[in-house]
């Protein structure tokens, strides 16, 4: 059943304010360490972030929605508007990449409020505040708040499009007007997937299930309520499809996904099956399909072929690697799935702070936590930090979803939400075996308020037990 979500928003707002000083003490750590990462975006280590702000830049500056530093201006196809545009009027009209930073840091304070709010609504204040903290503590999308990257605003889109998606089923529990609520969470998924596009296929889901509550009556209205978030999400895409098919001839929303899909989690097949590394699977499928390399598909205007052509055969390409060895998919799919969930991103913030992260056994990794050499010290720190945040998120999130489908199978709002933490644990599939840290944000609101509720029950029935004991 769902609870009240309160007459206090005092937890909601701790773990913003939490959130916000987590990441400001990295920008601070920054602006101390290395200033010049602050002041030039073209010292940023991933060559995504570079492009994302160029674009911006040639696009506020000159009108051209273009990556490339001189003309010819192609007009880009790989990557959707939205981050680029904030990007660059934040870095145009700023001070280097400090006004940047600034709004991504409040961006995902205000994630980790609405984090909290989900899970009041969906758990009460106790799971609420649990949820907020555990997102607040994720390092990992701490350091991605100090880079030009567009997974910060797409969690933010992403994770209120939900909250207004709960609030919807919410309301319709009550009998209460909710179509508003759907339309929103449309709008606000529609903008996620301009930002980012690993929600393009939320939508459906969304339909999908909603149509499921309709045919077994749980929800009345459950089909239309759907199909306006599916409807209004893809109606804000369908200018930037038009736009792409008018350009390239392509009907879709990028061609990010065709590259993903082929030189990642196709190539994951070649590692295991030739024993190779990711550069050499991407050069052997471009060389066995006679395909356009990875560097030409991501800079389209260096192939041979048109953007149609390549997308077409790439994608044809991915599809018979994938069906020829099913197994070995599968299992690559696993792996990656395993790495993103334990990885750590110490060594992209000892790049971001100037330095060098050294892994090493654990005896070396503890003397490096006792280091006089502070920055040294904290990022050994950090090391063990992440390690047991992810041991702990993984463990209550298995437990939580045991909870969920145990205690609480009939409460659609806690179903919604393992919907909405499967949809993003399978879209970090299609990175393949060789996922980071960094792809396993987009499930972490999720993920945290799935936690959450499991460790507020096992705290719940500890102090039960305790009041017990007391009156023995």
């Amino acid at each position: 059943m769902w609870t009240s979500a309160g007459k206090r928003l005092g937890p909601s707002w701790v773990a913003a304010g939490l959130a916000a000083l987590f990441a400001s003490v990295l920008l601070v750590c920054i602006a101390w360490t290395r200033p010049e990462y602050l002041n030039d975006y073209r010292l940023q280590d991933n060559p995504d972030a570079q492009h994302y702000v160029q674009l911006g830049l040639n696009l506020v500056s000159m009108g051209e929605y273009s990556r490339q530093t001189a003309g010819p201006y192609h007009p880009d196809v790989l990557r959707t508007p939205v981050y680029p545009l904030l990007a660059g009027m934040a870095v145009r009209f700023g001070i280097g990449l400090w006004v940047l930073f600034a709004l991504q840091i409040l961006m995902n304070a205000a994630t980790a409020f609405v984090v909290s709010r989900i899970a009041a609504l969906s758990f009460g204040a106790r799971v609420g505040f649990i949820a907020g903290v555990l997102y607040a503590c994720d390092l990992t999308i701490a350091t991605l708040t100090v880079e030009a990257m567009s997974e910060v605003v797409y969690l933010f889109l992403c994770t209120l499009a939900l909250l207004c998606w709960i609030t919807s089923l919410q309301r319709r529990g009550r009998g209460a007007p909710s179509l508003t609520y759907s339309v929103l969470a449309g709008l606000l998924l529609g903008a996620a997937i301009l930002a980012r596009p690993a929600g393009l296929y939320l939508p459906l889901a969304v339909f999908g299930f909603e149509s499921i509550l309709w045919l077994t009556k749980h929800r009345q209205r459950g089909l239309s309520q759907g199909f306006a978030v599916a409807f209004t999400a893809y109606l804000v895409l369908a200018p930037w499809v038009l736009r792409n098919r008018a350009l390239y001839g392509v009907t879709k929303l990028t061609t990010a996904d065709t590259i993903n899909l082929v030189y990642f989690a196709a190539a994951g097949v070649y590692e295991l099956k030739y024993h190779l590394d990711l550069p050499a699977a991407q050069a052997r499928i471009a060389q066995d399909y006679s395909l356009t390399p990875i560097n030409a598909s991501n800079n389209f205007w260096l192939s041979k072929e048109s953007v149609a052509t390549m997308d077409a055969r790439q994608r044809l390409a991915a599809d018979a690697i994938i069906r020829s060895e099913p197994r070995l998919f599968a299992l690559a799919t696993i792996r990656g799935l395993v790495k993103s969930t334990f990885s750590h991103n110490v060594d992209e913030l000892a790049r971001i702070t100037g330095r060098e992260w050294r892994p090493g056994h654990g005896r070396e990794l503890l003397s490096m936590s006792g280091s006089k050499d502070a920055l040294e010290g904290a990022l050994a720190i950090a090391f063990f930090f992440e390690l047991a945040f992810a041991l702990t998120v993984v463990v209550c999130c298995a437990a939580g979803i045991a909870f969920i489908l145990v205690k609480s199978w009939r409460d659609v709002g806690a179903i919604a939400l393992l919907l909405w933490l499967a949809y993003h644990v399978m879209v970090t599939s299609v990175v393949g075996m060789d996922a980071y840290a960094r792809h396993r944000a987009p499930a972490m609101p999720a993920a945290c308020i799935v936690s959450a509720a499991a460790l507020a029950f096992v705290i719940g029935r500890g102090r039960s037990r305790g009041r017990l004991n007391a009156t023995r």
